[in-house]
């Protein structure tokens, strides 16, 4: 029952929210209860803000905020849909980007190495995306029992 007012209440968080206030309570609440119906519709509103972002750059479109709400509730079955998402639609803001790699590292698994990878070597004058690119990296191995330091001739393409 929870879950289905949670879904209703989406529309009105986004049209009626200019603060985004109710929009952020909203998204605390789904990462709070993390279930499977929660998550597919997160990961729609990823989708449709992206595109959203691609079609209106002059508008500030929160990515990060629902990215930050996949990190918490996403696992490893969501690797791949973010990864197709983020080779068919890499508009993001450094910022939102920086989340996106993020989330690979905490569910991600080898699959994410390359994207990585890419980041870092096309983003070589953002530290902060190179920073979370090195911490994804490093949280990766570190699940397959893999540790050492991480070089930045690790992750840069060969």
């Amino acid at each position: 029952m929870q879950k289905k007012i949670l879904l209703q209440l989406l529309p009105s968080c986004q049209n009626n929210d200019k603060s985004g206030y109710y929009y952020t309570k909203y998204l605390e609440v789904v990462e709070l209860l993390g279930t499977p119906n929660l998550k597919e519709t997160v990961k729609k509103e990823i989708e449709n803000r992206i595109d959203f972002f691609r079609s209106d750059r002059s508008e500030f479109v929160d990515i990060e905020r629902v990215l930050r709400t996949l990190s918490k509730i996403g696992n490893s079955e969501d690797e791949d849909w973010l990864l197709n998402l983020l080779d068919q639609k890499p508009y993001l803001y450094s910022i939102s980007l920086c989340r996106a790699i993020e989330c690979l590292g905490i569910f991600g698994t080898e699959k994410s190495i390359l994207f990585i990878k890419k980041c870092y070597s096309l983003r070589v004058e953002d530290n902060f995306v190179q920073s979370i690119c090195i911490k994804s990296y490093e949280s990766i191995n570190m699940r397959q029992g893999q540790y050492r330091e991480i070089t930045h001739e690790d992750l840069l393409l060969t």
